[in-house]
């Protein structure tokens, strides 16, 4: 994924001092805060997956809490993943994925990356 950073400060301004006085105490800046944000869009909906493309699914569910609850789970364990939007039966599936990637291969090679959840996912080709 891409990021971009973007980071902000407050700026400090000192009062002039005349010769005689004391040196001051340097002043500590406040910290500087940083922003990552995410400059690639994933896309949310089966239809908007790549064609050709292959996909490491990890869950699907009827309730979009327990795909953000699996979510939740494999970002813990560095493995990042979205979710997409997929109707079966006239009902809203949501299926937790990685990827895309250029072959199956490619995605067998990332999915064996994280064997704790490698019978837990399989690979699909999106069309």
């Amino acid at each position: 994924r891409l990021f971009t950073l973007h980071t902000s400060s407050n700026q400090h301004t000192q009062n002039q001092q005349t010769p005689t006085s004391p040196p001051s105490t340097p002043q500590t800046p406040p910290p500087t805060q940083v922003t990552l944000t995410n400059t690639t869009t994933n896309p949310t909906r089966y239809e908007d997956l790549l064609y050709g493309q292959f996909y490491i699914q990890f869950g699907a569910f009827e309730k979009v809490k327990q795909a953000e609850d699996l979510i939740n789970t494999l970002k813990s364990e560095k493995i990042e993943v979205y979710y997409i939007t997929k109707p079966v039966n006239n009902k809203t599936w949501y299926a937790v994925i990685q990827g895309p990637f250029d072959s199956q291969t490619a995605a067998k090679d990332q999915q064996e990356k994280f064997p704790n959840r490698k019978n837990q996912s399989f690979i699909f080709e999106a069309k």
